[in-house]
Formats: structure tokens, sequence, C-alpha cells
């Protein structure tokens, strides 16, 4: 692999299968990057920082769906879900309706006038969204501009069956599941092109020796598949449907348009992002849509266009830009002549649609809309770092039991961090300029940042953002034969002890006597309640019981039997998934 070509691009060409960017990109070619949109992202906490990300009764959940008819059909096919979110909750979910088109401005102005309006509390704010509808439906500026606010995630099903089908698989899995640790799985498109060679030699393998030798996804197995002599998908298929509630990772090229551009809009849009094994047939929706595919488990998808095409793509300027100063090394026209240009809507890729759709697929997926460059886990330039923990958190969230939001968040952070440094770095050539001093910049670090920025911008969750995974028993242990412990001795025959005693009749001792009546004791004395701890008042209030005595907590728990108990729950650690503490909420259950 040749390492001066640092910027790699995971896209392959649709008819012949080649790579589009084979030789990649140097660092001369990205200092012609652009200036990002002047904007700082909220770096802040997400939700109710003051509670658990995991704690749904503080954190609430919601759905934004189309305007119209179209909408209220995938409202009422998503009614099984909505009741078990409302059931954690312990409060109605709100329900949004938008428009099909917002602007990023007006994006940014329904978020502050519909979604958190100035004067509601937090409490009553969802920060988890399940968006309903493909990206012509939902605008996708309404998506990003969440991002740096909330938990969003995307379930992208046209047809209301789709819908209930998703619905229904997550609610089975929730309350089915039985606890144990997940498996991780790992799979390797070995195509034996540089983007390929980078991302298993740079995140794939280091992942690997994390969980194996470091357990630091807290998992019970870890398995790898993908032979480095020719890729396979079959391998990949017989991974991803042994097991239920696993988590996968794979990393390929994502198909990308023909030479000469797609026969048909239907043809763009069911094979672009399908998963490009070299010689071999892509993976693609069909593939995945009638046989067990990460059943009730995570699918974190790495290749260009995995997630969805946007309707413009965010590369789009930059690399004409590349073409007309003629600064890149390999076929950029050819790439550029396949981005999206703002002609047609962005939609969903075919492959995350059907393998959610799917009642034996996942739960939910993490892809990229648009481009996948190397940059989400490597830096740009001489001496680059690479950037596995990233990944590592995003996985880690998902197999310590946390929400599927949170994976998301944990690449939305590395995003906020490198949008801060980019904007600041202009900023600060602003003020030298208006200082009358010669500003120091350096052009190539400037467009690395931007090209990381861009990168894990494109990151997206498609499911339900508040979905766990479905956990089950862990294995038992293997104890092994028992042990040989040959035959038994022999003790002989037993001794002759002869006939027992004859001992005669028993003595005859008369009737018992009479005791007569018993006496009269009268009623028993009142003693009053029983002693025992001051409990807390019978209104509605919230007590941590791992703070109180044991006999307090004690006869709490009576409370319970009794039905005086709204809500029992246990807070759980975001990243080890440890309880943290347990409340229960006392009161009348009629009024809560």
């Amino acid at each position: 692999m040749d390492e001066t070509s640092e910027l790699q691009l995971l896209l392959a060409n649709h008819d012949d299968g080649e790579p589009a960017l084979a030789e990649g990109l140097t660092s001369d070619a990205v200092a012609e990057a652009p200036r990002p949109q002047d904007r700082r992202e909220d770096t802040g906490h997400l939700g109710a920082h003051d509670a658990s990300p995991n704690d749904l009764v503080r954190q609430r959940w919601g759905v934004i769906a189309p305007e119209g008819a179209a909408g209220e059909e995938l409202i009422e096919a998503l009614a099984p879900l909505v009741r078990l979110r409302e059931e954690q909750q312990g409060a109605p979910a709100r329900i949004y309706r938008v428009p099909a088109a917002l602007d990023e401005l007006e994006a940014t102005a329904w978020l502050q006038q519909t979604w958190a309006p100035d004067g509601v509390p937090v409490a009553e704010v969802p920060w988890y969204l399940l968006l309903l509808g493909d990206l012509d439906r939902v605008p996708l500026t309404l998506q990003k501009a969440l991002a740096s606010r909330a938990w969003p995630g995307r379930l992208a099903a046209s047809r209301g069956e789709d819908i209930a089908a998703y619905a229904t698989k997550v609610v089975t899995a929730e309350r089915e599941s039985a606890g144990g640790s997940p498996r991780a799985l790992f799979h390797t498109v070995h195509d034996r092109t540089p983007a390929t060679e980078l991302g298993h030699s740079h995140l794939v393998q280091p992942l690997l020796q994390r969980a194996r030798e470091d357990d630091r996804l807290g998992v019970r197995e870890v398995l790898e598949s993908g032979d480095e002599t020719g890729p396979d998908p079959d391998a990949l298929l017989d991974l991803a449907s042994v097991a239920h509630g696993d988590v996968l990772f794979t990393l390929s090229h994502g198909r990308g348009p023909p030479r000469r551009g797609w026969r048909s809009e239907a043809d763009r849009h069911q094979l672009q992002g399908a998963l490009h094994f070299g010689s071999e047939e892509p993976l693609t929706g069909d593939d995945v849509a009638g046989r067990p595919f990460v059943p009730g488990g995570f699918w974190l998808l790495m290749a260009c266009y995995g997630a969805g095409t946007p309707d413009q793509s965010a590369y789009a300027h930059w690399l004409a830009r590349l073409r007309e100063h003629r600064a890149w090394r390999g076929r950029v026209s050819q790439v550029v002549a396949g981005l999206p240009d703002g002609g047609a809507p962005g939609f969903v890729a075919a492959l995350p649609r059907a393998a959610l759709a799917n009642p034996r697929g996942p739960l939910a997926i993490l892809g990229h809309l648009d481009l996948a460059w190397s940059y989400s886990f490597k830096d740009g330039g001489a001496g680059s770092a690479s950037h596995v923990a990233r990944f590592e958190e995003a996985l880690r969230a998902v197999t310590s039991g946390s929400r599927a939001g949170l994976a998301l968040g944990s690449l939305h952070r590395a995003f906020t961090q490198a949008n801060l440094v980019l904007t600041t770095d202009y900023d600060l050539e602003a003020r030298a300029r208006a200082a009358g001093r010669t500003p120091e910049v350096d052009p190539v670090r400037r467009a690395h940042l931007w090209m990381t920025r861009q990168d894990l911008g494109g990151w997206m969750l498609l499911g339900d953002p508040a979905v766990r995974l479905a956990r089950q028993p862990a294995d038992p242990p293997d104890l092994g034969a028992p042990p040989d412990l040959g035959a038994p001795p022999d003790l002989g025959a037993p001794p002759d002890l002869g006939a027992p005693p004859d001992l005669g009749a028993p003595p005859d001792l008369g009737a018992p006597p009479s005791l007569g009546a018993p006496p009269d004791l009268g009623a028993p004395p009142s003693l009053g309640p029983p002693p025992g701890p001051a409990l807390p008042p019978t209104d509605t209030a919230e007590h941590h019981l791992d703070a109180l005595p044991d006999a307090v907590a004690t006869a709490l728990a009576r409370r319970i039997n009794a039905g005086e108990a709204v809500e029992w729950r246990a807070e759980y650690d975001p990243v080890t998934g440890a309880v943290v503490r347990h409340v229960l909420v006392l009161g009348s259950r009629s009024s809560g």
C-alpha cells in the first residue's frame, strides 16, 4: 500500500467493480478544501444532562413523521412501538409532523420553535427521536440539526407493513430479552485495494486486538471472517446468521454508479451503496431480506453510500475544484460525475432498509451517508494518527446495553471537536488580519481538518435510537466430563447378626389423666402498630434505595407489593452498563 496516499475512498464502480479512486489523494490535493459553514456546534450535554442517557423516563422519546395522510399511515403502523415507549417513559410520546423540505435555517428554526421552544421544561422534551420516512419525506437537514442536540434515528420504510414489521420486531426483542453478553463479529472484504487494506490494518485489526486481548468490548466471543485470498459474500451471510443479539462490524467498498451512469433511477436506488465483493456479486437488499441477518442485533456498516445517498454531496464543490486545477491522482472526474448534485432527492440505501424491515434482521444500523473516506479513523498527513477509540466507544455503547443512539453520539462528538478546531483556526486567521498581522496558515493541516469534519458528519443511525440489543442468556460453562472414580471397592458380604431379641409385650399404662377445660385468658391485648422505621410520606416521591438504611428499604419494598409504587427501576452507567442506583417512586398509580 502506498502510504503517501493518505486519503482513501471506499467506493467501487458498479459495472467493472474497480475502485473509483484506486490511487487515493495526497495532502497537496486536499489543500484545496473550502472553508466550512461558519457555525459552532453545541458541545454541551445531549438530553437531560442531570440523568443517565439511558433513562427514558428523564430523556423521553418521540416521533417525527411526514405531514399528510401518508405520514399518518406510518404513525399508525408504528403503534406497538409507541405504546411500548410510552409504557417505559411513563408519559405520552410526542409526535411531530414536518414538511418534506426544510433548508438549514428552517430546520434550526423548527427545532427552536416546535421541538424545544423556550419555556418548555427539559424533562418534557423528547431527546430520542425516531424519524419516519425517506429523505424526500422528512428532510436530512432536520436530522443533521438534531444530531448535535439529541439522539435521532431514521426508519426509511415507505410502506406501513415494513414499519409494522420493524415495530413488532423491536417490541418482541425488548420484552423477551433474557440478558447475557453479545458476540462481536468482524468482516473485512479483502479485495486487495489500498482503501480496504488501510481500513483493515488501522481500524479492524486494532479493534479485534482490543476486543480479544483486553476485553474492551465486554463481549462473550469475538469472531472474524473474510478470506484474504478472495472476497466471499457467503462467508459474511454465514457469520451474521447464527446467533441472536450480536454486533456486526463490516468494512468494504460500497457500490457507486457505473462509468456511464445508472440506467434508471430504480437501479440507482436498489444498487447504490450495496456492499462490493470484488468479482463476486454485491450484497444487496434482496440478499438479506428473507434470511436471518444479525437478528436482534446491531450493524456498523462502513462503506461509501452504505446508509444512503444525499441529494447533494458535501464533497461535490471540493472535488470539482480539484478537477479544475488538476490537483489529483487517479480518476477524480469519475467520482465527481457520480456525485449527487441536487437534481434528485436523496434516499436511504436499499440494503439497510431491507435488513431493518426483515423480522429476523438487526434492530439498528450505523452507516455512512455520502462518500466514506479514511478520515473517520485515520488523520491525514505525515505521521498521521489512527482513531480506533471512536469506533471502540460506539461499539462499546451497544454491547454494554446502552441505547443505539449513544453509538452515533460517540462519533458525533469527534465531529464536534473537529468542527470546533477548524472554525477556531479560521477565527484566528480573521483576528490576525483585522489586527494588521500576516496570519500563519497551514493549508494542508486545515484541509485535513475539513476532511475529518465532513467524514465524521456523514454517519447516520437507521432504526429506533432508543432501542437496545436483544440479549440472550450466556452459554453455560463447560464443566467437562465427570471424573472417572473407578469401580466401587468390594466390601464382601454383610455379617450375620442373627435374629433380633424378644422384648415381650409393652406395659399397660392405663388411660391418660383428664386435664379439664383450658382457662379463659380473655381477648389479647392491643399492641398498636408494629414498631419499625419511619417511612416516607405517601405522596408521590422518588427514593434512591441504595442510599437508605436496610430497614427503610425493606419497608418500601412492602409498598411495591401493596400496589403503592408508581415505578420501580434500576439506572445504569452508560458505558459499563453497571447498576448505579435503584429508584422507587411512590404514590397513586391512577395519578401517575
